[in-house]
């Protein structure tokens, strides 16, 4: 994937007031970039819903959604979420989303963590949330449900509602030069899970201790498309087993066990 940090975009918007859920969307586009073969549409910051918080308290969150216009058959970025989230101080940074129930991405920082402190502590993280693109090919285009989370039982749930995706893509797609409908690639169909690698890591994790388990569990996000993964080496079977049956795990395979071991 191209680093989205490459995109360039005002990600502090000055002067332009947060929308909420329950907003019409008659007016949601902040700006518009023309890049060599790609329109960048970004929309204006909006207040998600926040749907559950687990073992963090929430003090605020805006997201912005960055829509990517093909204009041309050359590889593109993906389009992303922009997101500010603040939160009473903890240890854990948040460091991947589960994107509606189905696709884990890490975060990529676009500016560093900051902290304030007054009767309380509060930090506040900056990051992009790539998007795949059959989230905007739905019609009607349906919410998007994220969780962002530090660990597997730490997080929080948010629902961004389709009626904004769907007016930042119409409206911006009507103030974008016209322009060639992208080649369409090949459906390639995956094949068929491999029960014994799957069973066999959400098995070994079953068993690996509570005090290891988020370490384990985010060696394996970060490491979900490594296709040359080498086992974790550690003085717990349990650990090793696990890295061992998930390194043998196809890539769509270990997508697979990442969701199951996410929810």
């Amino acid at each position: 994937m191209k680093s989205l940090l490459s995109v360039s975009l005002p990600f502090l918007i000055v002067g332009c007031s947060t929308l909420s859920p329950d907003d019409a969307f008659n007016d949601v586009v902040y700006d518009v970039k023309q890049k060599q073969n790609y329109s960048l549409v970004t929309g204006k910051e909006l207040k998600p819903i926040t749907v559950e918080q687990r073992q963090g308290q929430l003090v605020k969150a805006t997201v912005a959604l960055n829509y990517v216009v093909p204009q041309g058959s050359q590889s593109l970025p993906p389009s992303y979420l922009s997101m500010e989230m603040a939160y009473l101080k903890s240890y854990d940074e948040y460091k991947y989303a589960l994107i509606n129930g189905t696709e884990i991405v890490e975060l990529e920082a676009y500016a560093p963590t900051s902290e304030t402190c007054s009767d309380i502590c509060m930090k506040s993280q900056y990051f992009y949330i790539p998007l795949d693109e059959a989230i905007f090919k739905q019609q009607p285009i349906s919410d998007i449900n994220f969780d962002v989370m530090a660990s597997k039982n730490k997080g929080f749930s948010f629902t961004i509602p389709g009626g904004y995706v769907d007016a930042v893509v119409e409206q911006g797609s009507k103030v974008t030069t016209a322009a060639p409908q992208p080649v369409k690639q090949e459906v390639v169909v995956a094949a068929a899970p491999v029960k014994r690698e799957i069973d066999s890591s959400l098995y070994w994790y079953e068993k690996v201790p509570a005090e290891n388990s988020d370490e384990v569990l985010q060696w394996a996000v970060k490491n979900r498309s490594n296709a040359n993964l080498v086992p974790l080496e550690s003085s717990l079977k349990e650990v090793e087993m696990f890295s061992y049956w998930f390194s043998q795990s196809s890539i769509s395979d270990r997508k697979a066990i990442l969701i199951e071991l996410l929810k």
